[in-house]
């Protein structure tokens, strides 16, 4: 449920002359921006006369029932009272009050509040002001409240600062509790009260001397939580208070002010004043920046103080935010109010409106971030509930194909970020520019004069040639000239390409060796670029080879150093010291892919060019160095847009389209490198191993979020996202593609699921 906030800001004015700009701020948890509400109240010297009265007879009236209570006052102040006399007194002055908030302009914030909020809602409202007259009205009991059961006030000055803290680890929540002077009640059992405590560590100071109290407040372990019970007072229109911390001494918070000061910095959250009249103290405190303090905030007795603890701590450290836990306890003393009249008027909350008010559950988490907790298995099984759901819903959107968009792009993002390589000097590419194509007949190379071209190439010695040109039919003159050149030179590799559904393919030369026939077929995704390499089709059929032309020439420039291909269960291939395993089809990313062929990723090499180049004439004429050609890998394509040579676009390139001759270059470079240079394949999962990494990032999102602080929760994903995104870059840069997208999907469900429930137990 979102929690909403309301600062009720009285601005400047008095009881005596009215307040005429009073202002209401309202907003929410989930939106920051708040909605702003002007109106003013009237002067009410009378309410001035109404509490004075009933102060008087409140405090009377308990001396002389002889009720025993933690403030300290003089015999011959105390006169006779009656609880008539107070009830009267209540009855008039509640009245009184309710009616000059029910002032017109006030009034309109007030309905344009109740329009905003819903009865169920939680709502805390701050009061500011500075009038120490009007801190002592009964503002629990403004008909607002009765109509909002899980509204509560807390108390505010005009002027407050955010100061950050340090947590200091630790296993449990630390309570320094001063247990003051006793003199005339009975402090044993608030004691008991916090010895009860699950979870924490309390250190109690009996009757402390000055220096032991200072001495505990510098304690490098740093305090959660401040507990007084005793006797104090405030002082100078509560500016200051003091409270007595034993028979002899009475101190002040300036007194302690450099120990108080430290211990708010290294991360006191709340300050309890258990003891009466402490509104004084609240003021020093909040001058501190002490994100809350609750105090008495008239003379308190002992029976009402134990049942308002007891009670607070109860419903706070099982989960109730701090306000509903001090409305819930103040409402526990209506049953009191025929023996200890007024006691729910008494409990009130300060707050420091610039830092969120703390829950037990934040307090235990402030410790958890330095230490793991000690989970129960109920907390286990529900961080592995909703982890497995998000990994479950995850994994199934993805085989879906929902997330391959996405997890596409990153791919292309990171083969775009990787560093430069060098030059594939083992390959030579010869192109024929556009300026040559041009110059023959027909825009194609005739036969005759590519026979020649062959001819001429062969004097260099190269390796092995891959001839990336389709030539099923005739270019007169010459054909049968280039038919036995094909038979002749067992190093030339050809190119086909086979139908589909939406290309009549394209047959290798006729009479051409089967065994030196390769297919130039790709894989595009859906997005149309390629990301894939075919190494080898089933079927035949419209093409003589079902291996492709980058395997035939690796494999043929391969076995001239003696390394050959090995044929290994379950379908894959051992080359040298690597060994080929054909992706699976149904992997995450590609979750409809055709199953056609045996495809691995491709690796591209980012290099600029991949290898040398020369042009096809200046192998014509003789005009290349000798020792660029001997005993390479030579690939001979077009390099000219009007060719028949289709470009695709590639990670690199997705805007503009790469020659086929260089995705061969690239796709030959790759299994090449991976023998001979021990340059890794691209390392795809299954679908098993991918569900597996993306559960471990989804069960960390769950643990995370049950140890961050409600607030701290974007920071903590958002962090965590980032090392998720650095884990996935380094593993890529070693060759291995880990599914970063779902990973941080679930990462961030799993995160915000947990924090989710977590939030609503306070609810």
């Amino acid at each position: 449920m979102t929690e909403k906030f309301v600062i009720l800001d009285l601005g400047k004015g008095s009881l005596t002359a009215g307040f005429p700009l009073v202002t209401a701020r309202l907003w929410d948890s989930e939106n920051p921006r708040p909605i702003k509400i002007i109106g003013c109240l009237p002067a009410a010297p009378e309410l001035i006369t109404f509490y004075q009265r009933w102060r008087f007879i409140y405090q009377e009236l308990y001396h002389t029932l002889g009720i025993s209570s933690r403030i300290e006052l003089e015999q011959e102040d105390i006169t006779h009272v009656s609880e008539v006399e107070l009830q009267e007194i209540c009855t008039q002055y509640i009245h009184q009050f309710n009616q000059w908030l029910h002032f017109e302009e006030f009034r309109t914030i007030d309905q344009q509040l109740r329009s905003a909020l819903q009865p169920t809602d939680e709502i805390e409202i701050i009061l500011e002001t500075s009038d120490f007259k009007v801190r002592h009205l009964p503002w629990q009991l403004w008909h607002f409240f009765h109509d909002y059961p899980r509204a509560e006030l807390a108390l505010s000055q005009p002027q407050y600062t955010r100061k950050t803290s340090l947590s200091v680890p630790g296993s449990k929540i630390r309570i320094l509790a001063i247990l003051g002077n006793k003199t005339g009640i009975d402090i044993t059992e608030d004691q008991r009260i916090l010895t009860a405590l699950p979870q924490t560590e309390t250190v109690f100071l009996i009757e402390p001397s000055q220096q032991q109290l200072d001495r505990a407040l510098w304690d490098s372990k740093g305090w959660d939580i401040l507990f007084f019970a005793g006797h104090s007072e405030s002082q100078e229109q509560e500016k200051s208070g003091t409270f007595k911390i034993n028979h002899q001494d009475k101190v002040s918070i300036k007194t302690l002010l450099p120990a108080f000061r430290k211990a708010i910095e290294k991360g006191l959250q709340i300050a309890i004043f258990n003891s009466c009249d402490g509104l004084g103290l609240a003021t020093e405190l909040a001058q501190l920046n002490i994100p809350q303090t609750i105090v008495m905030r008239e003379p308190v007795p002992d029976v009402v103080a134990q049942t308002f603890l007891k009670h607070f701590l109860q419903a706070f450290s099982q989960g109730q935010s701090l306000y509903l836990a001090v409305r819930q306890a103040r409402e526990r003393l209506y049953i009191l109010e025929n023996r200890f009249p007024c006691g729910s008027w008494l409990p009130v909350i300060c707050q420091n409106p610039a830092i969120v008010s703390v829950s037990w559950q934040d307090l235990k988490r402030r410790k958890n971030i330095y230490q793991l907790p000690n989970f129960k298995f109920n907390e286990i099984k529900k961080i592995g509930f909703i982890s497995l759901t998000i990994t479950l819903l995850v994994c199934l959107i993805r085989q879906g194909g929902w997330l391959q968009f996405w997890e596409l792009k990153v791919y292309d993002q990171m083969i775009r970020s990787r560093p430069i390589e060098k030059q594939d000097n083992r390959l030579l590419l010869i192109t024929i520019t556009e300026a040559e194509i041009k110059a023959f007949v027909n825009q194609t190379v005739p036969d005759q004069i590519l026979t020649e071209f062959l001819q001429k190439l062969a004097e260099y010695k190269p390796r092995t040639i891959g001839l990336n040109l389709y030539r099923d039919l005739p270019v007169e003159p010459g054909y049968q000239s280039l038919i036995n050149q094909f038979q002749t030179q067992n190093n030339l590799f050809l190119i086909c390409k086979k139908p589909d559904k939406t290309d009549s393919g394209m047959p290798a030369p006729p009479d051409a060796p089967s065994l030196q026939v390769g297919f130039n077929d790709v894989m595009r995704d859906p997005d149309q670029i390629l990301r894939r390499q075919l190494l080898f089709i089933n079927n035949s059929q419209g093409c003589q080879t079902e291996r492709s032309l980058a395997i035939q020439l690796a494999f043929d420039y391969l076995k001239q150093q003696g390394i050959q291909p090995q044929n290994l269960p379950p379908d894959q291939i051992k080359l040298g010291n690597i060994i080929l395993k054909p992706m699976e089809s149904d992997i995450g990313f590609y979750p409809k892919s055709d199953g056609k062929g045996y495809q691995i990723m491709l690796n591209y090499r980012l290099s600029e060019p991949i290898a040398p180049e020369v042009t096809f004439t200046q192998i014509l004429n003789g005009e290349v160095d000798p020792n660029l050609i001997k005993d390479k890998l030579v690939l001979i394509g077009v390099n000219a847009t009007s060719a028949k040579d289709e470009g695709h676009r590639t990670p690199y390139s997705p805007d503009h389209e790469v020659r086929g001759l260089i995705i061969q270059a690239q796709m030959v470079s790759q299994i090449l490198s991976a023998v001979l240079d021990n340059r890794p394949l691209l390392k795809v999962g299954s679908k098993w191993t991918d569900a597996l990494w993306i559960g471990l990032w989804t069960l960390l999102g769950g643990v995370l979020a049950m140890f961050i602080s409600d607030r701290g929760i974007i920071i903590t994903l958002a962090t965590t996202a980032a090392v998720l995104y650095a884990v996935s870059w380094g593993l890529f840069l070693a060759a291995i593609w880990v599914p970063l997208v779902p990973a941080l999907f679930g990462l961030v469900g799993a995160g915000f699921w947990v924090w989710r429930s977590q939030f609503n137990k306070k609810i």
